[in-house]
Order: C-alpha cells, then structure tokens, then sequence
C-alpha cells in the first residue's frame, strides 16, 4: 500500500468550477500566518519562510488544506464558518491528516477498473 498524498501541494485545484492556483513566495515579513487565500485572484500563497525562518513542509501542507477549506466553505456560501478560524483550524487538521494518512492498495484499485 502506498500514500500518494503524503505530503502533496498541488499547482493548482478546482473548487465549484473555479481553478486555484498555488504560489509560493519566498519569504514574508512579520508573523500573521503561513499562508493565505485571495479570492479574486483565485490564489493560494504559501509561504517558504517568514523573516528568514524556513517553514517545514508538514507546516505547509498544512497551511494548503487550511487555505482549501476557505476555498470550499466560500464556495458553499458558508461565510460565517469560512471567517471562523477555529473552525477552519480544526477542520483542516483533520482532513490534512486524513490526506496524509491515506493508504491505496494498487492491485485492489486495477481490478475495480475492470
């Protein structure tokens, strides 16, 4: 079995027939988050460091399903849940370590297609 979303950010996903593109910057100046989504852009920014503090990769998966689920509850016109971080907190844990935990038998996938 393997985890073929361990972690995994991806370039770009769709979320109600919208694409959202990943960017990742460089660095960030003062400590407000390790990412963030712009809607009108459609845009997720992770950063790769703030003020010069390299940002873990477990950190910015993290960070990526945080930003998805903004992406989501947006798109389901859940604007009190979107605007609660302890929501959006909680609830992107949990799926993030869905997402990494997640096992794929391959034989068993081949013959489903079938």
């Amino acid at each position: 079995m393997n985890k073929p979303f361990k972690g995994v950010i991806p370039e770009s996903f769709n979320v109600a027939g919208m694409t959202y593109h990943v960017c990742h910057v460089d660095n960030k100046r003062g400590n407000s988050g390790y990412g963030e989504l712009n809607y009108p852009k459609n845009e997720v920014t992770l950063f790769d460091k703030i003020d010069e503090v390299h940002v873990c990769k477990d950190q910015k998966v993290q960070t990526f399903w945080h930003e998805a689920v903004h992406a989501i509850l947006s798109a389901l016109g859940e604007s009190s849940l979107c605007s609660d971080e302890k929501f959006v907190c909680k609830f992107s844990s949990l799926l993030n370590e869905l997402m990494q935990t997640a096992s794929i038998n391959e034989s068993e996938n081949e013959h489903e297609n079938d």
